[in-house]
């Protein structure tokens, strides 16, 4: 047991105790809910020795329910919200005997029951007449609790590998909290803002730290940022702890709002942890707060282990009675101030970790090899870099988290992995964490201007956004996986391969197939450009080919980075466009995690679309099947049968699917978007002018991706529109299939009736162009001019239209793009000349390509689109999340909730962290 003094004034009964959004409860009114709660559970069987399953959000009755199950001197299994819907029943899972948690999975539940069942605050506070006797809180340092060998089990990582349920003593982990406490120095007037779940590591260390040194508490979900920084700012928080990404929200939010962080002024001391603290990070809370962020370290096994003093706060040492030391890989220890494996001696340390029958198979005391590399200054400070791994170059040893934190610190948002490959030794693998999808050479460029040579990686990647788990820290094992996934597709080799591909027999067949039809395709590409080229042009056929072998090429990399479970079926709406393309993204890449797949071709290219699957069926022998009837019969068909639905089309169609179908199904719906195309005063004009024909005229006009509107800055309108209307009168019109010819006939006779209304209505402001032959089907290039202060027409037209908005400022840019038709329809957005504002202000929204177009960012492997509810979004159980949609990462975050245990490649996904 902690033998350290920590000397705690007598707190005032009035002062809260924990506040939360719609409740404050004082101290002696949490202790008569706490006894509530106690005595409740049971009366519904709960006994010492029991183990007993916890879940829920950052809640007054999370809490009191916390502190119930202390008192009652239990085994607590404490689960997030991803790890619980991951487990059909979490009791038979960890082998308990009750549950507590939130109310509809309480009811879905056998053998649990609801937090607010337990207790009901209502207003807040609970009438010490509704319960009787005591209202004192348990007391920590005598409570039985302490000494349940068993008495919290956390579910650890799984950062690099999978996760694993983590033993600890009630009593080890009351005292690691004390330490923390001697270490931080709290006062009794301190409330403590923790920005973490309850239910990891940190986030239960700072709950529990609450009660047994009598500080307030402000307790709100993680997810609700802004709302807890108003909670912290009416009940004045003075300690504040957090993840380095929530301080880059909370910086992101005072850019916007700068009067938020003086609101905050009560706040003294920020904590950070739950990941490494690079020194960029630092350096920008110090400039904006005035105040330095203290640094901790700490794991679910071990507690935690380190922290900076509040005096000192660049000076992060281990907790009293914690020892640390560094070795090298030979298990040798390394002189001070050197990089290299981490060990930690802590009295507080894990009993063991859970077996699958329920008893603790036990761990060796001692020193534990935390997987981390870190090294140990003179002074004892603790610099941790990242997860162990390393490779020889050049005579230096080189580790992948000094890489990514040198990184880290110029800015460059990256994971770093080392890579086996059979044939030419292991190779460092760098993934670069870019929205704005610029291309891995540019990164190259970037990265090799702050690193040595010995340090250069093999690999540059670049994605959107780094895989993260529960816990918001990087998920090392899906980085690695999908580097190496990646790896082996741009080296064209199968000396690299992922380890899971190789043991899930149907996902490599699936990949094989995958591969297969990618060679096919290519080998056979006069084919399949003569029979697309009966819905579209030559140049779009070319550009759909090169779009499909791509994507599949991608497909195992992109699967190893999202790793979705196992869908039972899905049905597709095809498109009337882009079909073979779609033919990739729609059904041959979601076949890697769905067991059954349909599509209904669209009617207008129902032949071409049957033509092509019966070209593509023999050759990758995949459950793909299409199916021919009516769209009500199909819709029919899907009713009563969990999977995932995908429909393409008009917005107003999709609505009526959702409508109708029932709470088994997640539905994608991909849309359209108005896709401005924006021409600053510091643009290249000529540059500007070729890109903005090229993208409009992709299958002569009629693409999804093409602009429906070009904003003009006034100063270049004239210059633009001039080169426009160079390049556009000298396009060539003729048959689809002549390679000779720039654009063709318009394919669909209602989309030639439209356009031709919208010229006639619009006549006076033609500008270029303006005619439409019919017996041809031939709408000539038109340009047409607006002003941004007058009604926009941004309806979209699948044909060769350049609608030419002239505006005069940014400001005046930036309020039309906040009207309705452009939020809704917010898919893409193309930018030339554009400073580092208006992008950000794009992306909010947007897909956003910079000095290019989105032809060059699109990526059949990466999500696509924005976040306007025309333009795109997942359904489930009718709630529409517009965003980005890619089916993997569509499935792998929405399809656990509906399906609560499913499994990517057959086995557990990989789901919580430290």
């Amino acid at each position: 047991m902690y033998n350290g003094e920590i000397s705690m004034p007598s707190v005032p009964e009035e002062k809260p105790a924990v506040v939360a959004r719609r409740a404050s409860v004082s101290r002696p009114a949490l202790g008569h809910g706490v006894e509530t709660m106690r005595r409740a559970l049971h009366e519904r069987g709960v006994r010492a020795g029991d183990r007993v399953v916890l879940s829920g959000d950052n809640t007054i009755e999370f809490y009191a329910a916390l502190l119930s199950l202390i008192a009652s001197d239990v085994s607590i299994v404490v689960l997030d919200e991803e790890q619980l819907t991951r487990m059909p029943d979490p009791r038979a899972e960890v082998r308990a005997q009750h549950a507590v948690l939130p109310g509809d999975r309480a009811r879905r539940t056998p053998g649990s029951v609801a937090l607010r069942d337990l207790w009901d605050y209502g207003a807040g506070e609970v009438r010490a007449a509704d319960v009787g006797g005591a209202a004192e809180l348990p007391d920590p340092g005598t409570v039985a609790w302490r000494r349940r060998e068993d008495g919290l089990i956390l579910r650890s990582s799984g950062t690099t590998g999978e996760p694993h349920a983590v033993v600890k003593s009630g009593g080890s982990f009351l005292d690691n909290c004390l330490r923390t406490a001697e270490r931080v120095r709290y006062r009794p007037d301190d409330v403590l803002l923790p920005l973490l779940p309850m239910t990891h590591q940190y986030g239960l260390s700072v709950a529990l730290l609450a009660w047994m040194t009598g500080t307030g508490l402000v307790v709100v979900p993680p997810a609700h940022l802004s709302e807890a920084l108003r909670l912290g700012k009416r009940h004045r928080a003075t300690v504040v702890d957090a993840p380095p990404r929530t301080y880059r929200a909370v910086l992101n939010l005072a850019a916007r709002n700068p009067g938020l962080l003086e609101d905050l002024s009560s706040v003294r001391l920020w904590c950070v942890g739950g990941g490494p603290l690079d020194g960029r990070l630092a350096e920008r809370f110090h400039h904006a707060t005035g105040h330095r962020l203290l640094d901790g370290y700490g794991s679910t096994e071990l507690g935690n282990v380190a922290h900076a003093l509040p005096e000192a706060p660049g000076l992060v040492r281990a907790l009293t009675g914690v020892d640390l030391k560094v070795v090298d890989a030979a298990g040798a220890e390394v002189p001070a101030g050197r990089v290299g494996e981490l060990l930690v001696r802590s009295p507080d340390q894990y009993r063991g970790q859970l077996g699958e029958d329920g008893r603790t198979v036990p761990v060796e005391r001692g020193w534990q090899n935390t997987g981390d590399i870190a090294s140990v200054a003179p002074d004892g400070h603790l610099t941790v870099l990242g997860r162990r791994s390393a490779l020889s170059r050049s005579g230096f040893t080189v580790y992948p988290a000094e890489v990514q934190r040198r990184l880290a610190e110029a800015g460059v948002v990256t994971a770093c992995a080392v890579v086996g490959d059979t044939e030419r030794g292991e190779r460092l693998v760098t993934v670069v964490a870019d929205p704005g999808r610029r291309s891995h050479a540019h990164w190259r460029r970037e990265i090799s201007a702050h690193l040595a040579s010995y340090e250069a990686p093999d690999h540059v990647f670049v994605v959107d956004e780094l895989p993260q788990n529960a816990f918001g820290k990087v998920d090392l094992a899906r980085v690695e996986a999908f580097a190496e996934a990646a790896t082996a597709q741009r080296l064209g080799t199968a000396t690299v391969r992922a380890e899971r591909f190789r043991a899930d027999a149907r996902l490599a067949d699936t990949l094989a197939a995958l591969s297969r039809t990618a060679d096919h395709v290519q080998g056979e590409r006069d084919r399949f450009v003569e029979v697309l080229t009966q819905i579209t042009d030559r140049k779009a056929a070319e550009v759909e080919i090169d779009g499909f072998v791509a994507t599949l090429r991608g497909a195992a990399a992109e699967y190893a980075l999202h790793q979705p479970p196992t869908v039972p079926g899905s049905w597709v709406f095809m498109p009337s466009n882009m079909v073979l393309y779609s033919y990739a993204l729609y059904l041959l890449v979601p076949a890697c995690f769905t067991t059954r797949i349909s599509f209904r071709p669209s009617s207008r290219i129902r032949e071409v679309t049957l033509r092509l699957h019966e070209l593509l069926a023999p050759v990758h022998g995949l459950d793909i099947t299409a199916f021919t009837g009516t769209q009500g019969a199909y819709t029919d068909s899907i009713r009563g049968n969990p999977g995932t639905v995908v429909f393409t089309g008009r917005y107003e169609n999709a609505e009526e699917l959702r409508v109708a179908l029932g709470s088994e199904q997640l539905l994608l719906f991909f849309g359209q978007g108005v896709n401005p195309f924006i021409i600053t005063g510091r643009a290249d004009i000529p540059r500007a002018a070729a890109d903005g024909v090229r993208i409009r005229m992709l299958n002569s006009g009629q693409d999804c991706l093409a602009p429906d509107i070009y904003f003009v800055h006034r100063p270049v309108a004239e210059e633009f529109r001039e080169q426009l209307s160079r390049h556009v009168g000298a396009l060539a019109f003729g048959p689809a299939a002549d390679p000779t010819r720039d654009y063709g006939s318009i394919q669909d006779p209602a989309v030639l009736q439209q356009v031709t209304r919208y010229l006639i209505a619009n006549r006076h402001r033609i500008r270029h162009g303006g005619a439409v032959d019919v017996a041809e089907s031939h709408v000539l290039p038109t340009v047409l001019a607006w002003d941004a202060s007058e009604p926009l027409d941004v309806s979209e037209q699948f044909a060769p239209v350049f609608n030419l908005v002239v505006y005069d400022d940014e400001s005046t840019l930036r309020r039309v793009l906040d009207t309705l038709p452009f939020t809704e329809r917010a898919f893409g957005a193309s930018v030339y000349g554009a400073d580092d504002d208006l992008v950000d202000f794009l992306r909010e929204r947007h897909m956003v390509s910079v000095d290019e177009t989105l032809i060059e960012i699109e990526n059949g492997n990466k999500p696509f689109g924005g976040r306007g509810v025309r333009a795109g979004y997942a359904a489930l159980r009718g709630q529409r999340h517009p965003q980005p949609l890619l089916i993997s990462k569509a499935v792998a975050e929405y399809w656990s909730r509906l399906c609560p245990g499913a499994r990517a490649g057959g086995r557990p996904v990989a789901a919580a962290a430290k």
